[in-house]
Parts: C-alpha cells; sequence; structure tokens
C-alpha cells in the first residue's frame, strides 16, 4: 500500500469515528475534531493528497453515515429542518408517575 492509499484510509477511519458521534456534542468530538483538521492540513499541506480527494472522502463518509450529502444537510439546517420534533406527550403525565 502506498503512503497516500494509507493516507486515506487513516482518515476515512478517523472521520468515520467523528461521524459516529452523530449531533452529540462533547470533548471526545471536539477532540477528534482537531485531530481530524491537523492531518487533514498535513496531507494537503505535504501534497500527499489533493483537497477534492479529500472533500470527495469525507462526502462520501457523511452520506454513508447520514443518509444525504453534506450540502443536502447544510442546506436543511439553514431551513431550520434538520432538527427532529419532539415528543412532548412523555410528560403528560405528573413526574412521579413516570419511570
Amino acid at each position: 500500500m502506498d503512503s497516500q492509499a494509507a493516507y486515506l484510509l487513516e482518515l476515512r477511519t478517523r472521520v468515520r469515528r467523528y461521524y459516529a458521534y452523530g449531533e452529540k456534542d462533547g470533548f471526545g468530538k471536539s477532540e477528534l475534531k482537531s485531530e481530524i483538521k491537523g492531518f487533514l492540513e498535513a496531507g494537503i499541506k505535504s501534497h500527499l493528497v489533493k483537497t477534492e480527494t479529500v472533500k470527495q472522502l469525507i462526502d462520501e463518509e457523511h452520506l454513508s453515515a447520514f443518509g444525504i450529502s453534506l450540502e443536502e444537510r447544510r442546506a436543511r439546517r439553514k431551513l431550520g429542518l434538520e432538527a427532529e420534533p419532539v415528543d412532548w406527550s412523555i410528560y403528560d403525565s405528573p413526574a412521579f408517575e413516570r419511570n
């Protein structure tokens, strides 16, 4: 396996781990995002990979993780369509009756 293929395999693994967090925020996700950002910058600045190749890989992983493209998800967020409706019916009964 050449160095570019090894780099892209490692990048794909890191991006999958990042997208596995979904919408959850937290230290682990934030730390992984910073790690990926540095990894991307190193690969691009060292001319190991092209920006277009990286973008395509990220788009593929996003589609695999969320079922929609990155561009479509950004558009949905702008329109306020991304958030799933909350089922408030669980709060219809008094708190002492809920388990």
